[in-house]
């Protein structure tokens, strides 16, 4: 099968496409299994976040505004540190390449980037000042921003000698360079043009977020990445998505900028349309959609973006995958309030999420690994609620039990439940509910073993744990469209399946599975006792 970018995101057929998602999906999760791996420079403007978090209660007597009571305030890295720190997030090492004042109170900044595990490289400067952007918030709505800096500063030409000098040996230790521009002053043309050069002579990827509307200091770079905005600016035109034209008009255009500036790539970021890539290679874009449920803050999301990218192509990653690692990424930290960061464990969660709503529509598709079919509630939840919106015609199926020594028995009724079914989820009984049922000796194994012995099942498709004594409570919230079990009935006048009873209750099926007589837990355990007295 044809696996080039091109072919992954132009292919028409709907099978194909699904498959080549989980292939793509499978291949992220390998990248980011090695972020650790990865060492980077990230170079830029150096800004500090500040939010004054209140409460609105009354109109000020002075004027028609409203008074804030304020509550509680907090300081983040902004600007290009804000890259910086979704880099570290992801698990990767990083050094901060920037430049602040000479003023006291500038020294917090290499405090607060080893916090986050991020190395310092700063320069100090006379007559620079970091901005300051301060954000008031009342619940999760901004009210106000108040900005403190310095317009139209810069870097003298001793400032940008001492910061290539100092900064030589970060660069050089990097696998990749990350340059971000928030046309602040710390990247005049004379210092990014020397960065270029040095990263060409060094072998070292170079990426750029830029800034301002003249690209031409970014010359050289192997990869530029605006937004739409960003774009327009630079080429002084008006595009807009909804415009019927758009792909048809944005394409030559891009081509033109990339033989223009020399580029290796140009990557444009799209807001909530995702984004596209081209280089000298493509005829037509590479086009990654946004896979965002609710945006409350962009801030920084092109931070986010940036970071993913970078690291995935670091590892030599293609750049279809580093895309849609990189939109996933930037799904994530949209739905989140202010300057923020997508952590390892986030991003892996939602590819897994991605996974496990991709995997049961194609017969065949590769098994996934059995730690990634374990789920907590509101992860499945998430799944499940995807499947209704985007799937509706799969069936979720579910079933429960303790499953403390795995039989043929559980093999049996496993695989007949999931042949009632497209995917099937497994409530597992905790450590506690399952002492309290069976008594004080048991599980024999704790539910860490337990689950990962069910999740290695190719019939099983997502296991869940419980705390109660039964699975009312999971049912509830996960309303699947099947429950099935071996061993229980669901008549009008005897009830010893509550389980059962929610699902019919809103016109799910209930089903009885087949016993395969001589296998049970308790039979079991009682033969192996009498044989070890027998010895």
């Amino acid at each position: 099968m044809n696996d080039s970018p091109q072919s992954r995101f132009l292919k028409g057929n709907f099978l194909y496409f699904i498959n080549m998602s989980i292939t793509s999906l499978q291949s992220c999760l390998s990248y980011l299994a090695k972020f650790s791996s990865v060492k980077l420079c990230c170079i830029g403007d150096l800004i500090l976040d500040r939010y004054q978090e209140g409460k609105l209660e009354r109109i000020s007597p002075e004027a028609p505004v409203p008074v804030m009571l304020a509550l509680s305030k907090k300081e983040v890295l902004g600007g290009a540190a804000n890259v910086a720190s979704n880099l570290a997030a992801l698990g990767a090492a990083v050094t901060f390449c920037g430049v602040t004042g000479v003023a006291k109170e500038d020294r917090q900044f290499s405090k607060m980037l080893a916090k986050q595990r991020i190395k310092a490289n700063l320069v100090a400067a006379p007559n620079f000042v970091v901005p300051v952007k301060i954000r008031l918030m009342a619940g999760n709505q901004q009210i106000l921003r108040v900005d403190h800096e310095c317009a139209q500063q810069t870097l003298d030409d001793s400032t940008i000698f001492k910061a290539l000098k100092q900064w030589e040996p970060s660069i050089k230790a990097a696998q990749l360079v990350i340059i971000s521009d928030y046309a602040k002053g710390t990247l005049p043309p004379k210092l990014v043009q020397a960065i270029i050069k040095r990263c060409q002579q060094l072998k070292r990827p170079v990426l750029i977020d830029p800034k301002g509307s003249d690209y031409r200091k970014y010359t050289g770079a192997t990869l530029l990445k605006p937004n739409l905005k960003e774009f327009n600016e630079a080429v002084q035109q008006k595009l807009q998505l909804h415009q019927p034209d758009f792909w048809e008009r944005f394409t030559p255009l891009a081509q033109k900028m990339l033989k223009a500036l020399k580029l290796g790539g140009l990557l444009v970021t799209l807001s909530e349309q995702g984004m596209a890539y081209l280089d000298a290679s493509c005829k037509a874009p590479l086009k990654v959609t946004s896979s965002a449920k609710a945006v409350f803050d962009v801030s920084g999301a092109g931070d986010t973006v940036m970071a993913a990218l970078a690291t995935c192509l670091a590892l030599k990653a293609p750049m279809a995958q580093a895309m849609e690692l990189a939109n996933a990424a930037a799904s994530i930290v949209v739905e989140k309030l202010g300057t923020a960061t997508v952590s390892h464990a986030e991003l892996k969660q939602k590819l897994l999420e991605q996974l496990a709503l991709l995997s049961p529509v194609i017969s065949g598709a590769e098994p996934l690994n059995a730690k990634a079919k374990i789920f907590n509630l509101a992860q499945l939840q998430r799944v499940i609620k995807q499947f209704k919106k985007e799937r509706p015609a799969v069936k979720i199926g579910f079933t429960n039990g303790c499953f403390d020594c795995l039989h043929l028995g559980h093999l049996h009724s496993l695989k007949q439940a999931r042949g009632l079914c497209d995917y099937l989820i497994v409530g597992l009984n905790s450590d506690a509910s399952v002492a309290k049922l069976k008594g004080p000796s048991r599980p024999l194994q704790d539910q860490k073993t337990r689950s990962e012995l069910l999740a290695s099942l190719s019939c099983v498709d997502a296991v869940v744990i419980f705390n109660e004594t039964n699975a009312t409570s999971l049912v509830k919230k996960l309303r699947p469209d099947i429950i099935a079990k071996e061993g229980y009935h669901l008549t009008k006048t005897n009830n010893k399946w509550p389980e059962a009873s929610i699902v019919a209750s809103y016109g799910g099926k209930v089903l009885e599975l087949t016993h395969v007589k001589g296998y049970a837990t308790t039979d079991w355990l009682a033969k192996i006792l009498k044989k070890q007295k027998l010895k």
